[in-house]
């Protein structure tokens, strides 16, 4: 998702989320990543950034459990899948 649909998700400006996410990553709490991808011309072009939440930020607003019983569920279901 793009820092524009956080922005419209959330009713923040759109200031005032990439402020909101340079502090989170200041803090070790959100990686973000920016893929490139080389072009048959030689030329590279980003690709839009990927950003993940660490699960130390689930355990401080107190869902440490529920990241574990969802991911759990996660894992289940892709083990069910690969089986088939």
């Amino acid at each position: 998702m793009t820092v524009d649909f956080i922005a419209k998700q959330t009713g923040m400006t759109l200031r005032r989320c990439e402020r909101a996410i340079a502090d989170l990553k200041a803090a070790g709490l959100l990686t973000v990543s920016q893929p490139r991808q080389l072009l048959s011309d030689g030329r590279w072009v980003g690709l839009a950034a990927v950003k993940a939440i660490s699960h130390h930020l689930f355990h401080i607003f107190g869902l440490g459990t529920m990241l574990k019983f969802e991911r759990d569920k996660a894992s289940k279901r892709l083990a069910k899948k690969a089986k088939e």
